[in-house]
């Protein structure tokens, strides 16, 4: 096998609880997420570091943030870097890292995504979130992500004659599977009832069908074959597929994610598999409306009938389909550069068959991360 095909795997995790940690600093957290991961690993040291982070520039005032991570863990040395991609921050930190060791040019590389968003008031958190949309365009004139997002929901219910009843289902699922998971950040049952009466966030969007404010941290080490020592825990980092598309403005359709059909229909191709072939699957639900959206663009459910294969209990850890097993984003929380190495920790368990609502037998699971409304879209394919 030449270099070019190097197999990749994720041989140590490690996260932190995701919480709003008044008491811990943004280096703090990361060092509890990299030191249990390389705990897994009896301290192996990596060739390089990738840091993920989004708002640290804009939160924290904090730039040059992967070198003060590795000085923080003693490993000064070593190469280091930092990939911001709004909400994407994970995923294409993750690419990064699958390519080192794809490539041949390392074969450790310890990736940790963080970010401390609890440290700022709601209209400054808000403001660093709205950088994410074009700030000529959309932020100067007062439009934020969950506005453009309250625009799909009201074309998605008018087009498709669906209540919101069924779209609000899906902050339901995601609370009932964060309920027996340690990192999650709110384990309580969330009824729809409940949901439908919060405050609106943006019309027709209530309040807890949105993700919450976020702190955490994740890490975990990506290796090359002959660096794996235990493979009862080493799981493959099969394929990493990304795609862009226009904003939401110029798009001919507002009800479809083509960066993410572009992506899964090259994942499909690239590793031969169908939808039937994947055990589970990890979505970026940053709102609920996001949810049907996502499994219609997948191919999962016709166009219209995206909350279906909920309704009917198939997103449950013994349906066809097992979703946000952890909680989501709605639950689980959303620390925006760290969420997608959060959700691929969890797909890890899952293939390890040591997650709390484990899936009977996955070979093969598959997380999904987008920026904005799927302005960038990433698929990512474990197997066992």
């Amino acid at each position: 096998m030449s270099n070019m095909e190097a197999e990749v795997y994720i041989t140590g995790v490690g996260l932190t609880k995701i919480h709003e940690h008044w008491n811990k600093s943004i280096k703090h957290l990361a060092f509890e997420a990299i030191d249990q991961c390389l705990k897994e690993l009896n301290y192996k040291r990596p060739d390089v570091i990738v840091v993920s982070n989004a708002l640290g520039s804009f939160l924290q005032n904090q730039n040059s943030l992967s070198g003060l991570i590795a000085e923080n863990i003693s490993l000064i040395d070593i190469p280091n870097l930092k990939v911001e991609v709004g909400e994407l921050s994970g995923a294409a930190a993750l690419n990064v890292a699958y390519s080192f060791i794809k490539s041949g040019m390392y074969k450790n590389v310890l990736l940790v995504g963080v970010e401390k968003t609890s440290d700022k008031l709601p209209i400054e958190y808000n403001t660093a979130i709205a950088s994410f949309l074009d700030n000529e365009y959309f932020t100067y004139n007062g439009i934020t992500p969950s506005a453009l997002y309250a625009i799909v929901y009201k074309l998605y219910m008018k087009k498709f004659g669906v209540k919101q009843e069924h779209i609000a289902q899906f902050a339901s699922h995601d609370h009932k599977m964060a309920m027996n998971v340690d990192h999650s950040q709110y384990k309580f049952p969330l009824p729809v009832e409940k949901i439908l009466s919060s405050p609106i966030l943006a019309d027709p969007i209530r309040l807890f069908e949105s993700y919450p404010v976020s702190d955490g941290a994740a890490a975990i080490m990506l290796s090359s074959k002959d660096q794996v020592e235990n493979k009862d825990y080493a799981v493959k980092l099969d394929y990493v597929s990304l795609s862009t598309d226009k904003s939401l403005l110029y798009r001919d359709d507002f009800l479809y994610f083509k960066s993410l059909h572009s992506s899964f229909e090259r994942l499909k191709l690239a590793s031969k598999i169908e939808n039937k072939d994947i055990d589970f699957i990890e979505i970026h639900d940053s709102y609920t409306i996001a949810s049907p959206l996502i499994l219609e663009s997948m191919g999962y459910t016709e166009r219209g009938k995206g909350y279906v294969l909920l309704i009917e209990g198939q997103h449950e850890k013994d349906g066809v389909l097992p979703m946000n097993t952890h909680g989501g984003l709605k639950a689980r929380g959303h620390p925006i550069g760290a969420t997608a190495i959060y959700q691929v920790i969890e797909a890890t368990l899952q293939l390890r068959e040591k997650a709390r609502n484990q899936v009977p037998n996955p070979e093969i699971g598959l997380v999904h991360s987008m920026s904005n409304i799927a302005d960038q879209s990433a698929l990512i394919l474990l197997k066992r």
